[in-house]
């Protein structure tokens, strides 16, 4: 864990804390609009689901680029999703080149 300390505006409003760690994480980076990222959801869980993987934990969003409070710019949006993973009960998975 790295300290922190939090000054200025976000003061009182902002907590750091610490992520549980996951064995596995499938993620996936949007590019584009930012009412059309539900899509990355999409093909995570596509791929998930073709992969036999399931959900092992609360999803992860990194904003990495993106205008929300620009309403004339709203396609610039850069997302990382993440997801803890497991291989599904009595499945194994897909090795994938």
């Amino acid at each position: 864990m790295i300290p922190a300390r939090i000054a200025g505006s976000g003061a009182g409003r902002v907590t750091i804390a610490s992520l549980p760690a996951a064995v596995q994480m499938a993620s996936v980076t949007y590019h584009g609009d930012v009412w059309d990222f539900p899509q990355a959801f999409t093909a995570l869980f596509t791929w998930m689901q073709a992969n036999h993987f399931e959900v092992a934990g609360p999803y992860r969003e990194l904003h990495l680029y993106g205008r929300e409070n620009d309403l004339q710019r709203w396609d610039q949006l850069v997302l990382e999703l993440q997801l803890p993973v497991m291989v599904a009960p009595d499945e194994k998975p897909v090795p994938t080149p």
